[in-house]
């Protein structure tokens, strides 16, 4: 009885929700005032002249000592003759998933031998005297 309570009200709750207009669904887009739609954006610098700026300031700024030491060890730190360090194999999660599963597998294994379940049916056939059978 129980199952089938839960059945139709899986049912209803499905229908209710796959045949929902996606209006009611979705989200309200804002309306922008009237005087920000007719106004047009102002005109800045283009974009050749931000990046010849940008390029002349970085050609017009020489590195210093400083900045060659750091370049250097970064090479070496990316150095591709030195192997980069083993990565793990099992990330954190698949390990608490194969222990979850593993504790569930003996769980199960331990009950089921707990409880055997019924005796078998009598053999009636064989076993004519035994009281099941009359």
């Amino acid at each position: 009885m129980l199952n089938r309570r839960m059945t139709t009200a899986l049912a209803c709750a499905a229908l209710l929700l796959t045949s929902a207009p996606s209006a009611a669904l979705a989200q309200t887009l804002k309306a922008a005032p009237a005087e920000r739609r007719l106004t047009t954006p102002e005109k800045g610098p283009g974009l050749k002249a931000l990046f010849s700026e940008s390029v002349a300031k970085a050609k017009a700024a020489a590195p210093a000592g400083a900045d060659y030491k750091r370049l250097e060890s970064r090479r070496l730190q990316d150095d591709p003759q030195q192997p980069p360090p083993p990565k793990e194999k099992w990330s954190k999660g698949t390990k608490i998933l194969v222990v979850v599963l593993v504790v569930v597998f003996v769980g199960v294994s331990v009950w089921a031998i707990a409880n055997p379940g019924d005796d078998p049916p009598p053999d009636c056939f064989n076993d004519p005297s035994n009281i099941l059978c009359q």
